[in-house]
């Protein structure tokens, strides 16, 4: 982002995320960590340029002393570009809008964890927004429940 000259002010990211995980423990057990809602932090990463790198830790041990032994993951992003003007009285105004998303899926048979399928967004582009971004709740709240 290029700011005209004689103009001057701060830029933040925000990062909303819409979440759905589950897991599949070996008595046969679904359980589902879902939620939208802020992606973990504001601002988010950063404030001229960004990234993100979305995972999620399949360990096959789980504290319920059984093993995980499928897991999927689908999560959908709106990254907002954010500007302050500088002076008094100024508020935060949203200018770009990138949408992306990811998934995969995996199974772990004993021995090894398997990927079974995986998809991204590659390289999305950014649109022009007036939308501010709301949210009501970090998804770091999630919790794992039975389904």
């Amino acid at each position: 982002m290029t700011v005209p000259q004689g103009f001057s002010g701060d830029t933040q990211w925000i990062q909303l995320v819409d979440s759905t995980r589950r897991r599949r423990k070996s008595d046969g057990v679904w359980q589902r960590w879902a939620g939208a809602g802020l992606d973990s932090v504001y601002p988010y990463w950063g404030s001229g340029s960004t990234n993100d790198s979305p995972a999620i830790s399949f360990s096959p041990s789980s504290n319920s002393g059984l093993t995980i032994i499928e897991m999927t993951v689908a999560d959908s992003f709106e990254m907002y570009l954010m500007f302050k003007p500088s002076g008094t009285n100024s508020i935060w105004v949203p200018l770009r809008k990138v949408s992306w998303s990811w998934s995969a899926a995996g199974t772990y048979d004993g021995n090894t964890v398997t990927l079974g399928s995986s998809n991204h967004s590659t390289n999305p582009s950014g649109v022009d927004t007036t939308d501010h971004p709301a949210w009501t709740r970090n998804v770091q709240s999630n919790q794992w429940v039975n389904e």
